[in-house]
């Protein structure tokens, strides 16, 4: 019988306070983690002496990237872990997505302030002003399939590291795997090779599924010959309110909601995955409505491959910021994505829609308007 290694004080309780049991994996990678902590919370004046016995705080690693399948407890491990830092330093949590919007912003900005054209310096002006601020940046959810963020990690991070920063992320793609297929990838391989040399990497195999433990389904996808019952939950959702046209202002356009009323929003497929939309723009969304109802999804095949994207995207968008979807396909939900390219990508996708359909993932949505 095999015997699970001890786990350090502060991740011990951090299972107790959420009532869990750790398995073996997570054991394994929240004391590799506890590396990194010490390093971020024990002062290099104090690392000699009793301090030294771990060596930890005089590890070259500046970082930590967990990594492994869905439903594994990763973001468990990235609460337990921030809760413990910020107890002395200042830390920011953000999903990667949102925070490559906000590097976006800043280059735009910083371009369009007269400070020069080049990304490098840019970069380096955005690192250190977040190094200002913060001792830790935390990134849920670390995947990259923009080239316009793919050819910028590496010397953003570099900078993010030489000011000082320590950097934890989770993703379902070990080091290797990042930006897989991706346009100019021979570019992005010195990020890679920055995460193996800078960051502990951390695996969770296999075990148990964390997001589908005591989850039941409620019906809130639909097919599509169920109109009746979606208008139904409409209603019940808005107590009755009468649905109306409303416009939301995006960078430099406005995009037309068909229905909404309260706060929830219907759409097609057709106007929010066949459009040229990304992150920023569903974020807005989900500023806006609690609730999105999107109606009409076809089966996704290898032809459809920008759609796929998009939808992957959006529900991205509405899980990281708990909102509740309602869909309506041509085919189960777990069949409807028949292409390749993004086969890996779209099983995340899966575990999260069945998740964000579960009766625990809707309890605060009993009453949303």
């Amino acid at each position: 019988m095999s015997v699970n290694p001890p786990l350090s004080d502060w991740a011990r309780k951090g299972f107790e306070d959420r009532n869990l049991t750790p398995d073996a994996g997570q054991v394994e990678a929240l004391n590799a983690m506890g590396v990194l902590r010490d390093k971020i919370l024990i002062p290099k004046s104090r690392s000699w002496g009793f301090f030294s016995k771990s060596g930890n705080a005089d590890s070259p690693y500046k970082g930590a990237y967990i990594f492994g399948p869905v439903g594994r407890g990763k973001t468990v491990l990235m609460d337990i872990f921030c809760e413990e830092v910020s107890q002395s330093e200042s830390v920011r949590r953000i999903h990667f997505h949102e925070f490559m919007i906000e590097v976006h912003d800043f280059l735009h900005e910083y371009r369009k302030g007269g400070k020069g054209k080049g990304a490098d310096k840019a970069l380096d002006a955005y690192a250190a002003k977040l190094s200002k601020a913060y001792k830790l940046l935390c990134f849920d959810e670390f995947h990259v399939t923009n080239v316009a963020d793919a050819m910028i990690l590496s010397r953003l991070f570099t900078s993010l590291f030489n000011n000082g920063l320590f950097i934890i992320m989770t993703s379902n793609w070990p080091p290797h795997r990042l930006y897989e297929g991706g346009l100019q990838r021979a570019r992005f391989i010195p990020f890679i090779e920055l995460i193996k040399r800078l960051m502990i990497s951390v695996p969770l195999e296999g075990g148990r599924d964390y997001r589908r433990t005591g989850l039941h389904e409620k019906q809130v996808y639909f097919g599509e010959n169920e109109q009746d019952q979606m208008d139904n939950l409409f209603s019940d959702l808005t107590g009755g309110a009468e649905k109306r046209h409303e416009k939301i202002k995006l960078r430099g356009r406005e995009l037309q909601v068909r229905a909404a009323a309260k706060n929830v929003a219907e759409f097609t497929f057709n106007e929010l995955c066949e459009k040229p939309l990304g992150a920023e723009d569903y974020l807005k969304l989900a500023e806006r409505y609690d609730v999105i109802f999107l109606k009409d999804v076809p089966v996704l095949d290898e032809t459809m491959r920008n759609e796929s994207k998009r939808l992957m995207s959006l529900i991205d968008v509405l899980y990281d910021k708990k909102k509740m979807l309602v869909l309506s396909s041509e085919k189960p939900i777990t069949e409807i994505f028949e292409g390749k390219t993004h086969k890996f990508e779209f099983e995340r996708t899966l575990s999260r829609v069945q998740e964000m359909g579960s009766t625990h993932y809707l309890k605060d949505f009993e009453n949303v308007g």
